[in-house]
């Protein structure tokens, strides 16, 4: 630039003062942004924000909805009975034409766990858990379960267990004492059986370890801000005897009646990102 044209250049910035003495700060990670199509431009499109740093995107596990090898069985930890089943490649309800229903039966609050090996990584320390969930009739569900369990190099499995709980009305984690997993109730609200029925909503929750010792970070839920945990931070590894590597994600639904009831809903675009 000239020095000529440098000085007034100067001169007209120190002549409004004003504009310059408040900025908006980052925006960039903001739990405020939204996001829809734009009607003004031809055919569709969906998009997605992760407000994680950048670094904790580098690692994908792609989209393992559509996986052939998902496993599911009654969860023994809970109460009652239950039977599931997942059917691929559903066109409607569904965000890519390739979502995946499942299906529960239970009776008195059973739990039915659907579980998923998809990667091998004992030295990761950062997870995000990032899926798309659509509940038909969202007062069956007493609680939607969403883990990550990670086998170290040292044979202990790290569990980054988060559900939304209408027991405790709250995002609930896991923390384990005395060789046990338990649940403990978080400062974020979340009722399963308060959302909207027979519409997608997307969950994103960032969790990080250190040794053993896991945080839960934050949760997003749909277009809400992020919403932080407060003191979050709990031992929870356990000793399983599950080969070292091993990344295995969870997806459950407990019911909510002491008689029984179905849950019928769909899951899409489900990944994990790490690093």
């Amino acid at each position: 630039m000239h020095i000529k044209n440098f000085y007034l250049a100067f001169l007209l910035l120190l002549a409004v003062p004003a504009i310059a003495q408040r900025s908006s700060g980052d925006l960039d990670q903001s739990g405020n942004w939204l996001s829809e199509h734009d009607n003004g431009t031809p055919g569709s499109s969906t998009g997605q924000l992760l407000f994680a740093v950048p670094s904790i995107a580098q690692k994908s596990s792609g989209y393992l909805d559509q996986s052939s090898n998902w496993l599911w069985e009654h969860d023994n930890g809970t109460p009652g009975s239950s039977t599931g089943q997942l059917t691929f490649n559903v066109t409607n309800p569904s965000l890519d034409r390739s979502a995946t229903q499942f299906l529960v039966a239970y009776s008195h609050y059973g739990g039915e766990r659907f579980h998923l090996l998809f990667g091998s990584d004992a030295a990761a320390t950062y997870f995000i858990y990032d899926t798309y969930v659509y509940v038909v009739d969202p007062k069956q569900v007493q609680n939607l379960e969403l883990d990550v369990d990670q086998v170290t190099a040292n044979g202990e499995t790290i569990v980054y267990g988060t559900q939304c709980s209408s027991v405790s009305g709250t995002w609930e984690y896991t923390y384990v004492t005395g060789g046990r997993g338990y649940w403990k109730p978080s400062n974020i609200p979340c009722d399963p059986r308060n959302w909207a029925p027979n519409r997608w909503h997307h969950i994103q929750i960032q969790m990080h370890r250190v040794g053993d010792v896991v945080t839960h970070d934050w949760v997003k839920f749909d277009n809400d801000r992020l919403r932080f945990f407060t003191n979050a931070t709990a031992p929870s590894g356990l000793f399983l005897n599950w080969t070292p590597g091993v990344l295995l994600i969870n997806f459950q639904v407990d019911g909510a009646s002491a008689n029984s009831g179905t849950i019928q809903g769909y899951f899409d675009r489900l990944q994990t990102w790490r690093r």
